[in-house]
């Protein structure tokens, strides 16, 4: 199995430093000229265009998306990444485990690469993805002929090395999991029929997504303020019910990162005095050092989470909360899920099922 890394950059020339490596670097000069945006789709699509020629000689019309990660909310790109609808729609539409045809695996490329997503393009002969510096690497889980694949990528004006056993940073989760023995806080064993879910929840019924009138609230204007106030109430709500439902008086925050009002857009007067403090205390933490949340900052830090100042991963044990730049919260336990169903509904929210539950409780540590 061999990876190809595939870039723009020929390293045989000087220019080589130097040059652009994101979308942002539009308007700047490199090398006495200046990046304009037709420059810069026009290397877009030779992106583009050598994974759908690969696609083609390997008589291959769909891709499946793994590891999904939405990196900015679509008010956020709209503003920063020259989102225009035929970006905005497959961005909302993009979903962990779905399957792309031709047109949407051209604009997921398009995505990875200006920085709005992360998630790996599946097939079992062949897997795209994106990393740092405007490289692409796709891999190939069968032989095939080096002068087809040079052929297509110098065709496009590209660049090619050829890596043997390149470990990539997508993992195989499921082939990690740590099955763990359950148990309940009275000392019983797993009654049958408990599984581990893993549940969407949603402001909106899934279908009616990209009916959305905000998805983040970076992008909430004041004509939809109260009804932002409203579901981040609802949100919290279901998330203490769900905390309390557990027992859960302290968590642990990991990959924490911070954003600023600038970096939202957003006003200061946003955020309460206590939402402020917590968010300057959290920044003063060294960043080897473990985040517990205590039960008396569960509501600002959830607060914060909602309107994106704070990103984290919320773990204990075998349980998991994340949320996402679309406005959509992640649950992950073991246990019944009809009392967790039960619970969103309560809160006005709209749930699915992100994969097949499974018997086992699983350590996210």
């Amino acid at each position: 199995m061999t990876t190809f890394q595939i870039s723009k950059y020929d390293k045989s020339s000087k220019e080589y430093y130097g040059d652009w490596t994101v979308v942002s670097d539009i308007g700047n000069y490199f090398h006495g000229e200046q990046l304009t945006l037709e420059e810069y789709l026009k290397t877009e699509t030779h992106y583009t265009q050598v994974v759908l020629k690969l696609l083609k000689y390997l008589h291959i019309d769909r891709l499946q998306v793994k590891y999904l990660s939405k990196l900015y909310s679509l008010h956020w790109n709209q503003q920063h990444t020259f989102f225009n609808q035929e970006l905005s729609t497959p961005y909302q539409k993009l979903e962990q485990g779905i399957e792309l045809n031709q047109q949407e695996i051209e604009d997921t490329i398009r995505l990875n690469l200006r920085g709005a997503v992360n998630c790996l393009l599946y097939h079992p002969k062949i897997e795209v993805f994106m990393g740092y510096d405007y490289y692409m690497y796709v891999k190939l889980n069968q032989n095939f002929p080096l002068d087809i694949i040079s052929s297509i990528i110098k065709r496009e004006k590209l660049y090619w090395e050829a890596l043997e056993n390149f470990d990539y940073f997508y993992e195989d989760i499921a082939e990690n999991r740590l099955a763990l023995g359950y148990t309940w806080s009275d000392g019983s064993s797993n009654p049958s029929g408990d599984y581990h879910h893993d549940l969407q929840i949603s402001k909106e019924p899934p279908a009616d997504r990209l009916k959305a009138t905000w998805t983040a609230f970076d992008g909430v204007t004041p004509l939809h303020l109260d009804d932002y106030l409203r579901i981040e109430q609802a949100y919290l709500a279901l998330v203490l019910d769900f905390l309390k439902e557990n027992e859960i008086r302290e968590f642990q925050a990991k990959y924490l990162s911070f954003n600023s009002v600038d970096t939202l857009g957003v006003s200061s007067d946003s955020f309460s005095a206590e939402e402020e403090s917590l968010f300057h205390h959290l920044q003063t933490i060294e960043d080897l050092e473990p985040i517990y949340i205590q039960e008396k900052n569960f509501v600002p830090f959830f607060r914060l989470l909602f309107k994106g100042r704070l990103n984290a991963w919320i773990k204990v044990n075998s349980l998991s909360i994340q949320f996402d730049s679309s406005y959509r919260l992640y649950l992950s336990f073991y246990g019944h899920k009809k009392e967790i169903q039960d619970l969103v509904e309560k809160h006005g929210l709209y749930w699915q099922e992100r994969q097949p539950p499974y018997h086992e409780a699983v350590d996210f540590s």
